[in-house]
């Protein structure tokens, strides 16, 4: 009987052994497949929208709007976004208004602040820059970069639309 009873204690510590490994194995193949910038992402935990990224997608993006509207028009976008909220604007949206956003990140929830910076180019357009901070730690696994992708992503596609709807 007792002989019976560890057999049985045997196989499900197996069993624990197995579904354990597994779900480290996901986890770190998870990682390894999210890293895009081996280099950078394990050791910098902010990005930055500039002219010179090697990536066209992290650089500042031209709106053909007013810097309200374009101001506007990202909160309603941030507000749409499940895991996207606005944290506070700098009162009346114009030239030089910034908007302080909030990125949660899906599984573990950390918290990005994105700041987003509106400058006047011309009466009808605006310059949209962009950073991204992560709070905690010291490299991001890419997550920042992610951030001001998918913000230029939608920014792109105002920008596409608005050419369209002129033309």
């Amino acid at each position: 009987m007792a002989t019976r009873m560890s057999m049985k204690r045997k196989r499900w510590m197996n069993w624990i052994a197995v579904v354990t490994l597994a779900i480290t194995g996901i986890a770190i193949a998870r990682v390894i497949l999210t890293v895009e910038d081996w280099q950078r992402d394990w050791t910098q935990n902010d990005a930055s929208l500039t002219d010179d990224a090697a990536d066209e997608r992290l650089r500042p993006v031209i709106v053909p709007l007013p810097s309200a509207l374009a101001g506007e028009a990202i909160i309603q976008w941030a507000e749409r976004q499940p895991l996207w909220r606005l944290q506070s604007d700098s009162g009346a949206l114009e030239t030089g208004s910034t908007l302080a956003l909030i990125r949660t990140t899906r599984w573990m929830r950390f918290s990005d602040d994105v700041v987003v910076t509106l400058e006047s180019v011309g009466d009808e357009t605006t310059r949209v820059l962009a950073t991204s901070q992560s709070r905690v730690g010291k490299g991001d696994l890419g997550q920042n970069p992610r951030n001001l992708r998918e913000l230029t992503s939608m920014l792109r596609a105002l920008s596409d639309s608005q050419h369209e709807s002129s033309e």
